[in-house]
């Protein structure tokens, strides 16, 4: 009798077994204050799941199904009657439990969306139990099995508990985290069998102190640079803490944060770094590679849908050791991290939470509109024994009982000066160009920071052939991106929207940005002087109004809540010192804080109900209907989509899945996406992607602008 084809059914399942309660004794939690249930008690609850999650592979229906013979799919099914013999087995457990138990097996392959559903056909499991060998029932204490009377038990009791039940946001996090441990048990048993996982090599702090000293201290901001990391070092940590670093940019927090994290690094403990946007996870990726000096995916592994890490027997695991999160230190970004952490679907790396260091950085980018669910989800974290960090420039009233690291970090924003900020009137968009062009005369190197891509692409008309120009956003493909920020120091002018925001290392003698919230504008005054190469930068402030709906271009991308905060905010501002820039993003905040709706959704809410439904409805990003279209400047990217195309259309296996998906990460530089209208003629397509051939690239796209959709809208995406 086998779970898998290579696998028996009781050797798969003492396994899983054994895997989950090392995982379990692991944790060393404080069990009965979390969540309400004594040690023993949870221990039996985790041998009994991980035991019982596979015993509906038992019946020669499943085994038949398993040797290639065709078998009607509702009787060769497992998870239901894997989770009635769990419940049976569970007798001793409390009923909340018996009840988490059997929702667990039961969406073991599937997901929480129809969570405390009571739909179960009696009639297939009265198949199913009537073909299950009488020594298998023995073992696993089935042969008393009284089928109808336990359907009816389960059924009352979900009924119960459903309307009358006691529920809170404990609830929701031990089962995400039994589900962890039940489902990265089972994978990796059907990989390695009883193989334990490869080792993780050591997050050295030597690494990161060597690396800063072959930086070295060549100015004043170097040395300033020092004397916060020394400060960061110093400083002594505790676990399941939430802490803060708040410091002006281009002081060296990726170098800060790395080092808080080497205080609790030790051999069982993950470092994962969240960044707001999928285009600087890779910059840190490297970044991380440089310092510690490797290339392995098992010390860092960026984890996102176009991350493509090179394992060396990528066919055997690749894609079990990237989804469980096996690695040293995991970048990746807050939706990805959020989006698995608030949601319906299962979290296999879950249980690796409660020893993990979490660093948010850049964590302002996170909506107001959740900081509700991310607080509580944050907070409830930190209790299971993550220790967070957060870090930025421009902290939100988010987490605002978190402990600063740096003591005096007032020093940091006074020294650091480098900026002054102006604030001009609001005007239209034809003023606007003409203040520009008017503005550039002085010959200054400047950095343009727009809202939408028509804003960009305007200016770029107006300001070209004033200097050497580059122009950056979403439309052009990511590789051109990377190509013009590695050499960006070349231009006299760059005209962009919001791509170079946030941890782009670039620096202008002058910034001018559309109006935008208080953060996003102190973000972009980080591009400004940003290496104290002048005495003082100059950052201009404008408010554009797109005169054809009559409204800012700042409320298409932010709304018009921010926008007018931010308005309000800097109405009695006409200069600010960059050392004032700490209390305007304090007065921005709170003024969000005192009257933006938190919760927007209700997703907090949901989290203590158990509204698993309603949790689905998180996402970070408003989903945008726009359309991936594969672009094929060069050879190279005719090379790969070849290969991509010819495996696609090929015959579908798992090694060709597998294929597929490597392939579309090395066609990711090449991908961007674009709202279009449905009734224009539109190229080639392949698996939902539009396909611009080589031979109407003219057409398609524009060498400095990147895609030409018509009738594609303001909207930006990042």
């Amino acid at each position: 009798m086998k779970s898998h084809p290579d696998r028996r059914l009781i050797d798969h399942l003492e396994g899983v077994k054994r895997r989950s309660l090392e995982k379990f004794r692991s944790l060393d939690l404080s069990w009965e204050e979390l969540f309400g249930y004594d040690e023993n008690v949870l221990e039996e609850f985790v041998s009994l799941l991980s035991e019982s999650h596979d015993v509906g592979k038992s019946t020669i229906y499943f085994q038949k199904h398993l040797s290639g013979e065709r078998v009607e799919r509702s009787l060769s099914a497992h998870a239901l009657f894997s989770a009635v013999a769990f419940f049976h087995r569970s007798k001793n457990l409390p009923d909340k439990l018996r009840i988490f138990g059997f929702e667990i097996i039961r969406r073991h392959h599937g997901d929480f969306r129809n969570f405390l559903d009571i739909e179960i056909d009696e009639k297939v499991l009265e198949k199913q139990f009537s073909a299950i060998p009488e020594d298998f029932l023995r073992r696993y204490d089935l042969h008393d099995l009284k089928l109808s009377e336990t359907i009816e038990r389960i059924k009352r009791s979900i009924s119960k508990f459903s309307i009358l039940g006691k529920k809170d946001l404990s609830d929701y996090f031990l089962i995400h985290l039994f589900m962890s441990i039940l489902v990265s048990s089972d994978r990796e048993d059907v990989v390695f069998k009883s193989e334990p996982l490869p080792s993780l090599p050591s997050y050295e702090k030597e690494k990161i102190l060597s690396y800063r000293e072959k930086l070295g201290r060549k100015n004043q901001i170097d040395s300033l640079r020092w004397k916060f990391q020394e400060e960061i070092l110093s400083f002594k940590p505790e676990r399941g803490k939430i802490y803060s670093i708040t410091a002006p940019t281009g002081i060296g927090k990726t170098i800060a944060n790395l080092l808080f994290a080497s205080h609790l690094a030790d051999e069982d403990t993950i470092v994962i770094y969240a960044l707001p946007f999928i285009n600087i996870i890779e910059q840190t990726v490297d970044k991380i590679k440089e310092i510690f000096e490797t290339e392995s995916p098992f010390f860092v592994l960026p984890f996102h849908h176009l991350a493509n890490p090179a394992y060396e027997e990528p066919d055997k695991y690749e894609d079990l050791l990237m989804n469980l999160w096996h690695s040293r230190v995991v970048v990746t970004t807050f939706v990805s991290l959020l989006e698995s952490l608030i949601t319906f679907r299962k979290i296999p790396f879950f249980y690796k939470f409660p020893k993990a260091v979490l660093i948010l950085d850049e964590v302002q980018a996170i909506p107001h509109e959740y900081w509700t669910p991310v607080e509580k989800t944050v907070e409830f974290l930190s209790k299971m024994g993550t220790t967070v960090l957060l870090s930025t420039a421009t902290k939100p009233a988010l987490l605002k009982e978190a402990l600063e690291v740096v003591s005096n970090k007032n020093v940091y924003f006074t020294a650091l000066n480098r900026t002054v900020l102006k604030v001009e009137k609001e005007m239209s968009f034809e003023e606007y160009k003409e203040f520009v062009r008017e503005t550039l005369k002085d010959g200054k190197r400047t950095l343009i920071i727009t809202n939408t891509i028509r804003e960009a692409e305007e200016i770029y008309d107006v300001v070209e052939g004033m200097g050497k120009t580059c122009f950056l956003s979403s439309r052009v493909i990511p590789k051109h991106r990377l190509e013009i920020v590695s050499k960006i120091n070349e231009y006299d002018l760059c005209v962009s929207t919001q791509v170079v925001e946030a941890g782009v290392d670039i620096s202008f003698e002058r910034v001018i940005r559309d109006i935008a919230p208080v953060d996003s504008i102190v973000q972009a005054a980080g591009r400004c002087n940003r290496h104290f190469e002048l005495e003082k930068g100059e950052v201009i402030v404008v408010p554009v109004r797109d005169e054809r709906k009559n409204t800012l271009f700042s409320s298409y991308v932010y709304g018009s809540f921010l926008t007018e905060t931010s308005m309000n905010v800097l109405k009695n501002h006409k200069f600010l010192e960059e050392s004032e820039f700490f209390m305007l993003v304090e007065d921005f905040f709170s003024y969000v804080k005192t009257y933006g709706n938190p919760d927007k959704k209700g997703i907090g809410k949901a989290l203590e109900n158990l509204n698993f439904k309603k949790i689905g409805e998180f996402s970070l990003i408003e989903p945008e209907p726009t359309v991936p279209f594969i672009v094929l400047v060069d050879e190279e990217a005719q090379r790969v989509f070849e290969e991509f195309a010819e495996i696609f259309s090929g015959k579908r296996s798992r090694e060709n899945f597998s294929l597929v998906k490597s392939l579309f990460r090395e066609l990711s530089p090449y991908i961007v996406s674009a709202r279009i209208k449905r009734d224009l003629p539109f190229p080639h397509t392949i698996a939902g992607m539009m396909v611009i051939h080589r031979n109407v690239l003219d057409k398609w796209y524009h060498p400095v602008k990147g895609l030409r959709v018509e009738g594609s809208d303001e909207v930006i995406i990042i």
